[in-house]
């Protein structure tokens, strides 16, 4: 063990560090190389940074015909705007069906707020400090959020980014659902 010394040394240098281990280097390593760009660049087409952000790729799983898991290499950007796509398109399905629930009188008007956001519970709850289950309780129960307290709903409508009246009531026409979601896309 190094010995214990004062913070600055007869020289008036900092002291090294007081641990068990050796010493180490106080230069830091090389930065690894940059990436090479693909074959295919050229300085006409933009920049080594740009090519190669475009050059990456991702892995997609996607379900086979046969049912097996199969992974898919797809172009970054197209992945992500696909996924992106299934999001919305599950928010827009979960939306309808808050629709239907509240306008049925089984859920109340803020679980179709909350989807038409693309927000969850859990989302809803963090940002309005309130716990997930009360959350839960206002969305299902038509009579609790009926009892919300003036506060209540306007913290609610502050984060949904709507007016409270909005908030109580239901748009008189139903959300128009997304389609089936797309099949596995195919690397052609």
């Amino acid at each position: 063990m190094t010995a214990k010394r004062h913070p600055q040394d007869e020289n008036g240098a900092a002291a090294q560090s007081f641990t068990d281990e050796p010493a180490k280097s106080s230069t830091a390593p090389a930065p690894p190389p940059t990436p090479a760009v693909s074959a295919g660049a050229t300085e006409s087409t933009g920049t080594a940074e740009t090519t190669a952000r475009t050059a990456e790729r991702k892995a997609i799983y996607t379900l086979s015909d046969a049912g097996r898991i199969e992974v898919q290499a797809m172009p970054r950007c197209e992945a992500e705007c696909w996924v992106t796509e299934l999001a919305i398109e599950e928010y827009q399905r979960l939306a309808a069906e808050a629709w239907q629930q509240a306008h049925a009188g089984r859920s109340s008007p803020l679980a179709y707020h909350m989807y038409q956001q693309r927000m969850e519970p859990g989302t809803l709850a963090q940002a309005s400090g309130l716990w997930r289950w009360q959350v839960r309780r206002h969305c299902r129960s038509p009579r609790a959020f009926a009892r919300l307290n003036q506060r209540t709903l306007e913290r609610y409508a502050r984060i949904l980014g709507i007016s409270v009246d909005s908030l109580t009531a239901l748009p008189a026409t139903p959300p128009t659902a997304a389609a089936a979601p797309p099949a596995s896309r195919s690397n052609s």
